[in-house]
């Protein structure tokens, strides 16, 4: 569909867009609040759904493995062109080439923790965004847990003034 042709497209320089520069302090900011917040404990499973090219799941899986002794991170991700580039990042992360519905049928209870980072929009409205809720709650073990990182209208990244403008206007109000 439309957002396959879009990602199999963008997948060469998808890594290069100053929101996916592992070298820069975005993401850097971006992987502390997953961390802190995703609260893995060793042997937990770690789901990425719709982490593109594993640039950032990659960081997140030596963060915790470096933290921890021992995370398993999975990448989830629709797009054969972006997971095929998640071994450019790490030759140990797991992958999944599947949408979030395929994948939880087949791997009920698989994770411990879920993140979601900056792929919430795709989950659409009504009855998908149920749906996808739905995937999400059959692939947590019971106690688990969803972290959802989002692009906020006032981020604490520190923006120069007219960056914080333009990412004021990519954000759109809760509704």
């Amino acid at each position: 569909g439309e957002h396959s042709d879009h990602y199999q497209a963008v997948a060469a320089k998808y890594d290069q867009c100053v929101f996916y520069d592992s070298s820069g302090p975005l993401v850097h900011w971006q992987l502390e609040c997953c961390c802190k917040h995703l609260q893995t404990e060793p042997g937990h499973t770690v789901l990425d759904i719709g982490g593109g090219t594993g640039q950032f799941t990659a960081l997140l899986e030596s963060r915790l493995n470096k933290h921890l002794g021992h995370a398993s991170v999975v990448l989830v991700e629709p797009s054969k062109g972006m997971i095929d580039r998640a071994g450019e990042h790490s030759t140990t992360l797991q992958c999944a080439n599947a949408d979030l519905l395929t994948y939880a049928a087949s791997a009920p209870g698989a994770a411990e923790r879920i993140l979601l980072k900056e792929v919430v929009h795709h989950f659409g409205s009504g009855e998908d965004f149920q749906a996808a809720v739905d995937a999400l709650w059959t692939l947590l073990k019971p106690g688990g847990l969803l972290v959802i990182l989002t692009r906020p209208k006032e981020p604490e990244y520190p923006f120069f003034p007219r960056a914080l403008d333009s990412w004021k206007e990519g954000v759109e109000e809760p509704s």
